[in-house]
């Protein structure tokens, strides 16, 4: 018993680009479908992370391993060798600022993304101009649904750790014994060489005075602590890691509605601490979809997003300031002097970069604001009028201090005295647009396209940018 009558038949995907949606067979650019419940539950602080391994011709790497820093996207490889290669992120049709701090999509809920679409091809150049030149990812979110209201709870708690806790560093005993028999050899090898240049007596007299040289490094390097009898031992390594970097998130919202008024709200919360002492990321926000059907004619809508991020962040890298180059000092330096205080007497060109994690302050703030209201009217049948109006306004304020105390190393200084930043930049991306859709009006707008199908005819949109800087470089 056959219950279809016919050949069956099935739904086409429905995709969206830039001027509306779509099915996915009648689509001719390369666009490439990523559902929000793929991703809803991956542990990562950026949802751009979410995206990797999950769309072809998309490249997605951290560019460190610092929490809450940028992440590297490429579609399609790099266009430009000075230029910036990141793509477009268009959020329920209003483009995100770039931002400061790290992808744009930081500021995103997981949660609150129903599908992304990724445009590859240059066809999305015609809707978002050079913009788009290294590809377009438009994230749909969330929108109510007429029925009874559905609440969503998700919560994750988890750790990270270094994946090899324990490379191999040399102990004080091992690290003295290996530079004693390193300068054995060395006070052999110039006894030895041809023509006894340094005019030593014998062989014991090179050896000495190599070993002496030796002995003199560690007296100065374990400062107060006496190297011979094993008195500090220490461990750089994991003082400069977390062994529990924890990390969770709790995410809360309600969709739902009438006929008329649908609605979606959610809230949420996550932090996360970075394996690298100093270094966490923390994010909460809201976010509020409404539609409603005012009559038979007008269809009215609006979306507003709101985001804090704070990042606790560690010096940029380099070779002296960064936590990482604490495996640098010798493990018979001690990490305090006899008053327990931070050791900063100079010992070698690298200094206790603890001092940086404890006497330092490298912070971030941003706030975002996002939001769009639009309108659908229905002119005559089969002729309807969409406009829309979007916000995007980015606040970052920076901050960075040190203590008053100086700290210097071998040849240089690597502590201001006083010194202090402040940089505060606000941005505003203004877009707005408008787009009469008919079904018959025009029918040919795209070329293969049979009598009959829906056309667009999108004006161009009108972006306005602002920017204001405010810093102080000494205060």
């Amino acid at each position: 018993v056959s219950l279809v009558n016919g050949a069956s038949r099935s739904l086409d995907e429905v995709v969206v680009v830039g001027y509306g949606t779509n099915t996915k067979r009648d689509i001719t650019g390369s666009v490439a479908r990523v559902k929000g419940s793929e991703t809803m539950n991956m542990p990562v602080p950026d949802l751009t992370q979410a995206l990797q391994g999950r769309a072809a011709g998309v490249f997605v790497e951290g560019q460190n391993g610092k929490v809450g820093d940028g992440i590297k996207v490429r579609i399609r490889g790099g266009a430009s060798i000075s230029g910036s290669n990141s793509p477009l992120y268009v959020v329920d049709g209003v483009p995100i600022v770039g931002s400061l701090y790290g992808s744009g999509t930081a500021d995103i809920n997981f949660d609150d993304v129903e599908s992304f679409e990724i445009l590859k091809d240059a066809s999305a150049a015609a809707i978002y101009g050079s913009r788009a030149s290294n590809g377009v990812v438009l994230i749909t979110t969330k929108r109510g649904k007429a029925g009874k209201t559905k609440f969503t709870v998700t919560s994750q708690y988890g750790t990270n750790k270094p994946t090899n806790d324990n490379r191999g560093f040399l102990n004080a005993q091992e690290y003295v014994d290996y530079f004693l028999m390193a300068a054995e050899n060395a006070g052999k090898y110039d006894f030895n060489r041809a023509g006894n240049p340094y005019g030593y007596a014998n062989e014991q007299e090179a050896i000495d005075e190599v070993v002496d040289f030796v002995e003199g490094r560690f007296t100065r390097y374990s400062g107060w602590a006496d190297w011979r009898t094993g008195e500090v031992d220490n461990n750089w390594e994991k003082q400069a890691f977390n062994d529990n970097a924890n990390t969770g998130s709790l995410e809360v919202s309600a969709q739902g509605g009438s006929e008329k008024t649908r609605f979606y709200i959610s809230g949420f919360t996550n932090s996360q601490d970075g394996i690298l002492v100093g270094n966490n990321f923390k994010r909460s926000g809201a976010r509020i979809n409404l539609d409603n059907e005012v009559n038979k004619f007008l269809k009215i809508g609006v979306n507003l997003a709101l985001t804090k991020i704070g990042r606790d962040r560690v010096p940029d890298d380099n070779q002296f300031t960064t936590p990482m180059q604490i495996v640098a000092l010798a493990p018979i330096t001690p990490t305090r002097d006899l008053n327990g205080l931070l050791y900063s007497t100079p010992t070698t060109t690298y200094y206790n970069p603890l001092l940086e994690y404890e006497q330092a302050k490298w912070r971030l703030d941003a706030f975002r604001n996002q939001g769009k209201v639009f309108a659908d009217l229905t002119l005559l049948p089969g002729l309807n009028f969409h406009s829309e109006f979007g916000l995007d306004v980015l606040g970052v304020l920076q901050q960075g201090e040190r203590t008053g105390e100086r700290r210097q190393g071998a040849a240089f200084i690597v502590f201001e005295r006083a010194a202090r930043r402040l940089r505060r930049i606000d941005q505003r991306l203004c877009v707005g647009s408008a787009a009469v859709e008919h079904g018959e009006l025009f029918p040919l707008v795209n070329a293969g396209r049979e009598l009959g199908d829906l056309g667009h005819l999108p004006l161009q949109p009108f972006p306005l940018a602002l920017q204001r800087i405010l810093g102080v470089a000494r205060g």
